[in-house]
Parts: C-alpha cells; sequence; structure tokens
C-alpha cells in the first residue's frame, strides 16, 4: 500500500462520523409507503470504510439492501483536482478540530463516497414468514431512539453504528459505539437478526467482508 493509501485509510478512521452525517444531510430520505424504514450505518474495517443496511418495511413486505463500500479508487481519485486541494488542507490540520470549515469536511466526505467501490445485495420477505424479526423491528420504531442505548462511555476497539429510525411523521438518529446486548438488547437483536436472515440465505457473501459478520 503506497503513502497515499495510507493516509487514506487514517483519513477514513478521522471522518467516519462526518461521511454519515454529510450523507444523512444530503441524500433524500427514504419514503415508506405505509410503514417504516430503519438505517444501520457503520465501520466495515480497513480499508472499506462502511457498511449500509437498509431495513424498510412497506405494506406487509421487508426489504433489507445491504450496501459494502469495499475499497477506494486510489488512481482516479488521486488524480482528482478538488481532492488534492482538500487534502493539502487536511494535511495542514486545517479541516478537523479549532476552526474546522464544515464545507470543507463535507466536501471531502463526498469524495470518498464518490470514489469507493460498493458491493450490493438485497432480499425480500414477507412479515408472516419471520414473526420474530417483524415483532422487533415494531419494538424499535415504536422505541424512543435514546433508548437504544443505554451505554454513554466510550470505546476504543470495536465499531460504532448509526442508526436511523424513520416512521410517518418523525425521523431520528443516534450514534452506538460497540453495540453489545447488556447495553444495547433492541439494537444487538436487530444486527444479529438481519446478519442472521442474510446468512440463511443461498448464495450470499457480502456480509462476511464487514465488522457486523459475527452477530
Amino acid at each position: 500500500m503506497n503513502i497515499n493509501a495510507l493516509k487514506f485509510v487514517f483519513t477514513l478512521q478521522i471522518i467516519f462520523s462526518i461521511c454519515i452525517a454529510s450523507t444523512m444531510a444530503q441524500k433524500p430520505k427514504p419514503k415508506p409507503t405505509s410503514d417504516s424504514t430503519i438505517i444501520l450505518s457503520g465501520k466495515a474495517g480497513l480499508p472499506g470504510g462502511t457498511y449500509d443496511i437498509t431495513i424498510n418495511k412497506a405494506n406487509g413486505v421487508f426489504r433489507l439492501l445491504y450496501v459494502v463500500n469495499d475499497s477506494l479508487n486510489e488512481p482516479a481519485i488521486n488524480n482528482d483536482k478538488k481532492y488534492k486541494r482538500l487534502f493539502k488542507i487536511l494535511e495542514k490540520g486545517e479541516m478537523f478540530g479549532v476552526g474546522t470549515n464544515d464545507k470543507h469536511a463535507r466536501d471531502y466526505a463526498g469524495l470518498i463516497r464518490k470514489y469507493q467501490v460498493r458491493s450490493v445485495d438485497s432480499l425480500l420477505f414477507h412479515e408472516n414468514d419471520n414473526s420474530s424479526f417483524n415483532k422487533l423491528f415494531k419494538d424499535i420504531c415504536a422505541t424512543d431512539i435514546k433508548e437504544l442505548n443505554t451505554f454513554h462511555g466510550s470505546t476504543l476497539d470495536g465499531f460504532t453504528v448509526h442508526v436511523e429510525t424513520i416512521v410517518p411523521g418523525k425521523t431520528q438518529f443516534i450514534f452506538v459505539n460497540s453495540p453489545n446486548l447488556t447495553y444495547h438488547p433492541l439494537l444487538t437483536q436487530l444486527l444479529s437478526q438481519t446478519v442472521g436472515i442474510y446468512n440463511a440465505s443461498p448464495n450470499k457473501d457480502l456480509i462476511s467482508r464487514t465488522s457486523i459478520k459475527d452477530y
């Protein structure tokens, strides 16, 4: 891995939360036909960056969309003039911390998304085919999102998940560090069941490349 790649891996760690927040601010919210949506976004391990799992339920049918950002198109981004300019700002320490230019940070996060190489997969099933998952989904959508996280410390290991719930007339979101059954029972169960449903389907290997593969 060349020096630019190493810098990029380090940078992805620093701007993870900015990437997620910027993505949520810029892209239109999914519009449930009659029900609700839960979006799980998190770190997928180096050098992939992030994954996004969208769980949408409409008219009694679940659609699970799995997106994994596998790698970065380094030749393309290294030739991008805007990236070169923003990276110089980053190297000077002028993008984050005191005096942060939010526009620079958003633009930088946008370029990372633009040049990420993604893998996409999806599943469809009726709510009656998995009553346990259906109940869990309803419980989370009906819960004040702050109650999904009872741990308010910080961890140096593990990974971070951005959780967003979208129900008619209300959108909520929260960041959760290293989800576990003790402090985040509903979220951990959702991750476990979402991974389990995918792994139980034939010829599916996308999740095996992410940090949630063991849930």
